[in-house]
C-alpha cells in the first residue's frame, strides 16, 4: 500500500516535468519572437524617423522597454508551478476513460485529515492501478515538447538576429545619452579656431568628435540674442563634420557643441583689404614759370610742367604700417626719383 501513493505521486510529478518544459519552451518562444518584432520595428523607427540626438535615445529607449516587458510577461506566468489537483485534471482531460478517479483520490488525500489515511490509500491504489496502462504520451507526447524546443530555437535565432541589427542604433544611443549626461569626458576638436578670413572669401569649419555617435554637432555664431545655429554636415571621415561659411563680411565669435559637450569659443576676424579713400596732390612749379604752388583735394591724376615737385597725399580707409607706390614706365623715365622721394615722406597714414 506505501508504495502505491508514491507511484501515484512520481506519475504526477513526470506529467508536471512535461508540462514545465513544454510551457517553458512555448514561453520562451512567445516572449523572444515578440521582442524580435520589437526590435525589428525599432531599427526601422530609428533609420526613418529618429536617427540621432534626443530622439534616438527616446526611441531606443522604447524598443529596449517594451522587449524587455514582453519577454517578462511571457515567462512571469512559469513562476507559478501547476499543484497535483491541476495536474489530475489535466491528466484525466487529455488522456480519457479515467472516470475522476485520479482526481478523486488526489483531492482526498489533501483535504481529509489524517485519520482518514486508509481511506486514502484506498482511493490512491484505485487511481493507480486506472493509470497503469496510461500513455503519458497522450498527455504530453515528447513529440510535443521537440515542437517546442524547435520553435523556441528558431525563435531565439530570430531574437539574436534582430537584436544583432538593432544593437548599433542601442550602441549611438547610449553615446548620445553619455554625451549629455557626462561632457567632461568627451572633446571637440575645431579647426581651424581662431581664424583670419579676408572679406567676401569662405571659411570651412571642421569638427572632430572621437567617441560622440548619434549627434550631429551645432555650430553657434555670435552671442546672446545674436546667436546663430546650424548643423554640421557629416564629413568624408568617420567622426568628422564639416560648414562652410560663405561670404563673410563682420568679425564673429563661435563654438561647436553636441550634447552638454562644447568646444571653447573661437574668434572670426575679418580683413578687409585696404582701401584708398582719397589723394591729395601739392604742386610745386619751377621759379621760372612764374606759377604759385597749387594742392588738388581728391585728386589723383598729375598733370604738370617738367621740373615741377608733386607731394602726393594718400588716405587709406584704415590704418597701414607701409604703402608703396607703383610708377608706370612713363613716370620711371622721367620723373621716378622726384615722385620716389616725395612718396616717401608725405604718405599719410590715417584711420578712414
Amino acid at each position: 500500500m506505501n508504495e502505491q501513493p508514491a507511484e501515484l505521486g512520481a506519475l504526477l510529478s513526470e506529467v508536471r516535468r512535461r508540462w514545465q518544459r513544454r510551457a517553458l519552451f512555448r514561453a520562451w518562444t512567445l516572449g523572444t519572437a515578440t521582442a524580435a518584432a520589437i526590435f525589428l520595428i525599432g531599427a526601422f523607427a530609428v533609420w526613418f524617423v529618429a536617427g540621432d540626438g534626443i530622439p534616438l535615445v527616446i526611441a531606443v529607449a522604447a524598443v529596449l522597454t517594451n522587449a524587455v516587458v514582453a519577454l517578462v510577461c511571457a515567462l512571469l506566468p512559469l513562476r507559478q508551478s501547476p499543484g497535483d489537483l491541476q495536474l489530475a485534471r489535466f491528466v484525466e482531460e487529455r488522456a480519457g476513460g479515467l472516470d475522476d478517479v485520479l482526481v478523486t483520490a488526489v483531492h482526498h488525500a489533501s483535504t481529509q485529515p489524517p485519520s482518514e489515511r486508509g481511506i486514502s490509500a484506498l482511493l490512491a491504489a484505485d487511481a493507480v492501478r486506472a493509470a497503469r496502462g496510461l500513455d503519458l504520451d497522450a498527455v504530453i507526447s515528447h513529440r510535443a515538447i521537440s515542437r517546442a524546443i524547435l520553435g523556441a530555437s528558431l525563435a531565439s535565432l530570430v531574437f539574436l538576429a534582430a537584436g544583432v541589427w538593432f544593437a548599433p542604433s542601442a550602441g549611438r544611443a547610449s553615446k548620445v545619452a553619455a554625451a549629455y549626461l557626462f561632457p567632461s569626458y568627451y572633446r571637440i576638436t575645431v579647426t581651424p579656431g581662431d581664424a583670419k578670413v579676408r572679406q567676401g572669401q569662405p571659411l570651412k569649419i571642421v569638427a572632430r568628435m572621437p567617441g560622440i555617435e548619434g549627434l550631429k554637432p551645432v555650430l553657434t555664431v555670435g552671442q546672446g540674442a545674436d546667436a546663430h545655429t546650424a548643423e554640421l554636415i557629416a564629413g568624408e571621415t568617420p567622426g568628422e563634420f564639416e560648414l562652410t561659411l560663405k561670404n563673410l563680411t563682420m568679425s564673429f565669435p563661435y563654438h561647436v557643441s553636441a550634447g552638454s559637450t562644447t568646444s571653447p569659443e573661437y574668434n572670426v576676424t575679418v580683413v578687409r583689404p585696404i582701401r584708398v579713400s582719397r589723394v591729395d596732390l601739392h604742386f610745386e612749379y619751377p621759379k621760372g614759370l612764374g606759377l604759385t604752388p597749387r594742392t588738388e583735394e581728391d585728386g589723383g591724376d598729375i598733370y604738370a610742367p617738367a621740373g615741377t615737385r608733386v607731394e602726393v597725399s594718400v588716405t587709406t580707409d584704415k590704418p597701414v604700417a607701409q604703402a608703396q607706390l607703383t610708377l608706370t614706365r612713363r613716370w620711371r623715365s622721367c620723373a621716378a626719383d622726384a615722385v620716389r622721394a616725395t612718396l616717401t615722406r608725405e604718405v599719410a597714414l590715417m584711420r578712414g
